[in-house]
């Protein structure tokens, strides 16, 4: 299971979308591998 981010603003959300420098979608956090330091170990 993938953790996914997004960073909006008022502004984006207002416009119906991404419209400011920052905002961005489906930002990948963690690949939900099972890697060292995951839960799963």
């Amino acid at each position: 299971m993938n953790i996914l981010l997004a960073v909006f603003t008022e502004a984006d959300v207002a416009a119906g979308r991404i419209v400011s420098p920052v905002g961005r979608l489906r930002v990948l956090v963690d690949d939900g591998g099972m890697g060292a330091g995951s839960a799963g170990e």
